[in-house]
């Protein structure tokens, strides 16, 4: 019998928070996966205007799409009138009678669980599972736990849990008042918040929205590529390519388009990767031929100006030379090099050093970089990329010409 968490919520915004809970819970309880339900009218919320459900549901997906025993269902979202559980419950019986479920549910839901609609029906049908959050009351639990009686607290199970400490409420003034919200949100849904200005119209449009192609359509292509993480990486790159662009002097706009597209053929298969460099002339050095993974840059940016969605050059040297550099690289190039490098997902040893340079000295830092990856490819037995070599030395040259 499949053993299934359901995490119903407005997620406005999903936030670590629910992450971390939907993971401890499938950790403790052995879940097969977790189920997330956005709802469509909270009847608890009816004095808050809520963001659309489209919204709402799409940062969800944005959320997950890293792990593939995380669902999202849009069956609360079809239903018209308040969401509540209780009929969410009745409905996936009736769709999947061989599931267990398990509803996981913050502290503030087993305090209020009294007022729930019908909530003695509810417990009839399900496991109620509370994740904690770090200052929780004990009194309270046991409170709320005794004020159940006997036999509905039997079905309420609380799961200590090293939960984050964060709330939508809070998140949503955060990014009301233009302050920072990484490190609370996955960054995928950082950047929906920050494009589509969900709260109070104050987040931060991206600029290279004011391009040519809309930052809508060029990250709808983008999705059309890539997916997982994958996709969380380039978002990842994204927020680094800013900084640093923003730091030494860079066009934002172009920094941005750049690092969205930099991945763009990243998951085609190597024939076909090759096959596409060598119909538009494109091999420059015989380690593309042996390893053609190397040619996703040069195949993008190929790709992406015949198809229309980028008409700048730089922009397009940018995504081609990301991969392995090159003499005479342009500021932007060096940016969007480094920031793939150095984006905050990066685990590897050296790469906390050359954050630090980072935010002092662009070359230096490309220079750590550059010279750490020769390593690791020289160290794996692979073919090192001319252009590579090329593009260290080049750049140790205008170092010591400072």
């Amino acid at each position: 019998m499949p053993y299934v968490g359901i995490m119903g919520g407005t997620f406005d915004p999903i936030h670590y928070g629910h992450l971390a809970a939907a993971e401890g819970a499938m950790e403790a309880l052995g879940l097969d996966r977790v189920l997330f339900l956005p709802n469509q009218q909270p009847p608890h919320k009816a004095g808050r205007p809520v963001s659309a459900a489209a919204h709402r549901a799409a940062m969800v997906q944005l959320a997950i799409a890293g792990n593939p025993r995380f669902q999202c269902s849009d069956l609360e979202l079809k239903r018209e009138g308040p969401s509540y559980t209780l009929h969410t419950a009745r409905a996936l019986k009736e769709r999947h009678p061989e599931w267990r479920m398990a509803f996981i549910v913050g502290m503030d839901s087993l305090v209020d669980l009294h007022t729930w609609y019908e909530y003695r029906t509810l417990l009839s049908l399900i496991d109620l599972v509370v994740v904690t959050r770090p200052g929780y009351s004990v009194e309270q639990r046991d409170a709320a736990l005794a004020a159940l009686g006997p036999e509905l607290a039997s079905h309420v199970r609380v799961l200590e849990t090293p939960g984050v400490a964060v709330s939508a409420t809070e998140l949503r003034e955060r990014a009301a008042q233009g302050r920072s919200l990484r490190y609370l949100l996955p960054d995928p849904v950082i950047h929906y918040v920050n494009e589509h200005r969900l709260y109070s119209g104050t987040g931060e449009q991206p600029a290279a929205s004011k391009m040519h192609t809309p930052w809508s359509m060029l990250d709808a292509a983008l999705r059309h590529q890539i997916s997982g993480e994958r996709l969380a990486h380039t978002y990842r790159v994204v927020e680094a390519a800013r900084e640093l662009a923003d730091r030494f002097g860079v066009s934002r706009a172009q920094a941005e388009v750049a690092a969205l597209l930099h991945d763009y053929a990243k998951a085609m298969p190597p024939p076909r990767l090759l096959a596409e460099a060598q119909k538009r002339g494109l091999i420059v050095d015989p380690a593309e031929e042996k390893q053609p993974h190397l040619l996703h840059g040069t195949v993008a940016a190929a790709l992406l100006t015949e198809q229309g969605l980028i008409d700048d050059p730089a922009i397009a040297d940018a995504i081609r030379w990301h991969t392995t550099g090159r003499a005479g690289m342009t500021a932007l190039e060096k940016v969007i090099w480094l920031a793939d490098y150095i984006e905050s997902g990066r685990r590897f040893p050296g790469v906390d050093p050359t954050r630090a340079v980072a935010r002092q000295d662009l070359d230096r830092a490309l220079v750590m970089a550059m010279d750490s990856t020769i390593s690791h490819v020289v160290s794996r037995g692979w073919i090192l990329h001319l252009y590579t070599i090329h593009a260290r030395n080049w750049l140790v040259g205008q170092l010591r010409r400072t």
